[in-house]
């Protein structure tokens, strides 16, 4: 392989070159697809949900165990009361997300609906009409003074 930058022959596959430093991407590899919006919000769902069971088995439990009158560290109940707050914090980004994934799903096309705009679209292109380009303006003033040129000038 070649260096697309300083020309540098016999250079590995995704690594750098050897003489300029540039990274060299291995250009033969399939490009890798994007990620749909949906899978994004599953993923984030799951995490969510997984962060919000932690924090709550986490916050239950520094609330019942020590928070007693022998452990009544300020320390320990900051930490429980910020154990509550990302349990409430992460069910109020849950909710979000489940409305989100509900718009996701309302603004999908279903074949009929697809069909019917596309119809819709080529009624609107076929009603058009045709341009009228009789009082035409040039765009630049040599439009004009270019087609003079062309014709003999007595002198």
């Amino acid at each position: 392989m070649f260096c697309p930058k300083c020309g540098t022959a016999e250079q590995s596959i995704e690594s750098y070159c050897r003489q300029c430093g540039i990274f060299l991407p291995d250009f033969e590899s399939p490009a890798k697809r994007e990620t749909p919006p949906e899978t994004h919000l599953q993923v984030s769902t799951v995490l969510t949900v997984i962060t919000a069971i932690v924090s709550l088995v986490f916050g239950i439990f520094l609330s019942t165990n020590l928070l007693g009158p022998e452990y009544s560290s300020r320390v320990v109940r900051a930490a429980a009361a910020f154990m509550w707050c990302i349990c409430v914090w992460q069910i109020s980004i849950l909710w979000r997300t489940r409305k989100l994934v509900g718009q996701f799903k309302g603004r999908r096309l279903t074949p009929d609906k697809s069909s019917a705009a596309a119809e819709l679209l080529n009624a609107e292109l076929r009603s058009l009409k045709t341009a009228d380009l009789s009082d035409h303006i040039p765009n630049t003033v040599t439009e004009r003074t270019t087609r003079h040129l062309s014709e003999k000038n007595p002198r």
